[in-house]
């Protein structure tokens, strides 16, 4: 397999085990994820800003690939590295396999997705644009899913059954690198665990974007999450000087995206503590206004989430999603 740019391959000595993805930097614009990244290759004496190349390990079980999603949108500090749809949006398998459709970010999932369908487990690092407590989001809940995030300290997992996220876009497909490590991913490794050809991809939003003081708390989650699978040695840990999180079993709220609201072609503000993450509303509750007057309520009751803040709006497309309770 072809080694995508800005993505370090460890290759186990021990190949008996998954294969492993940590990203940083899906969105270039959310840091924690890439200082994460960083700090384990510096630890591991690998080169932090453009790193690569296959090195054989003891301490990892199968292979653990460690890189940034998308290093065009990082080296501009901007969510995407076009101005047509970004990297976390560009996994739609049509898109993919259409030669006459060519965007930076398109591009850099086609680099990735033989990867990706190579991948057991991916743990994609994210950041959110208002304040956030921590949660983990992807498409389906299932066993394989809960399997990890019981293991993730956050309140909240949210998931998109629906498709809701990427339809704002046209798009028919979740889209995610999440969805088509879902959807297409796993090793042979991983046939023997699943019992089937599948793998399992979650993206954990750490919080904040500009907020850097959670990347202790972070790297130590994710290594506990790295033990958990078993794709790592305590010789890893030692490599590394960190111990990893011991976070009990817990029980956090699933919620599913419903309904979400369009963008008009005007200026719009939240009303005061309507921009943070998982705020919880009634049907009927004022989110905010738009400059020439027009109100927005909220059409359900839920939780407020993904709010898009006012200098990435885009008419046509959502400014937030109200999501509900499951399970």
């Amino acid at each position: 397999m072809f080694l995508p740019s800005h993505i370090c391959h460890l290759k186990g000595v021990n190949q008996d085990g998954p294969t492993v993805v940590i990203l940083g930097g899906t969105h270039g614009d959310e840091q924690t994820g890439v200082v994460l990244v960083k700090r384990l290759l510096s630890d591991l004496d690998l080169s932090t800003e453009i790193p690569g190349g296959e090195h054989l390990r003891t301490d990892v079980i199968g292979n653990l690939y460690l890189g940034f999603g998308n290093p065009e949108a990082i080296d501009i500090g901007k969510r995407m590295a076009s101005d047509f749809r970004d990297l976390n949006r560009s996994f739609q398998t049509t898109d993919l396999a259409d030669p006459s459709k060519k965007w930076i970010d398109l591009e850099r999932a086609r680099e990735l997705a033989p990867l990706f369908a190579q991948t057991d487990y991916l743990f994609d690092i994210h950041a959110t644009n208002f304040d956030s407590p921590p949660f983990v989001c992807f498409g389906n809940d299932d066993s394989e899913h809960r399997e990890l995030y019981l293991h993730i300290p956050v309140p909240f997992v949210l998931t998109d059954p629906d498709t809701r996220l990427s339809a704002d876009m046209g798009l028919t497909e979740l889209a995610t690198t999440d969805y088509y490590v879902d959807t297409f991913g796993g090793s042979a490794w991983g046939e023997k665990k699943f019992g089937r050809k599948r793998g399992v991809g979650l993206c954990y939003e750490t919080g904040q974007q500009q907020d850097l003081t959670r990347i202790e708390a972070t790297l130590q989650t994710v290594l506990q999450l790295m033990m958990q699978v078993g794709v790592i040695t305590p010789e890893f840990l030692e490599a590394i000087r960190e111990t990893p999180a011991h976070n009990p079993p817990v029980m956090p709220k699933v919620y599913a995206l419903t309904k979400g609201e369009i963008i008009r072609d005007c200026l719009f503000a939240y009303d005061r503590g309507m921009d943070q993450g998982w705020v919880p509303i009634t049907k009927g509750t004022r989110v905010g206004k738009y400059q020439d007057g027009q109100e927005v309520f909220a059409e359900e009751d839920g939780m407020l989430i993904l709010q898009r803040a006012p200098n990435k709006m885009i008419p046509g497309h959502r400014m937030f999603f109200v999501a509900k309770r499951i399970g």
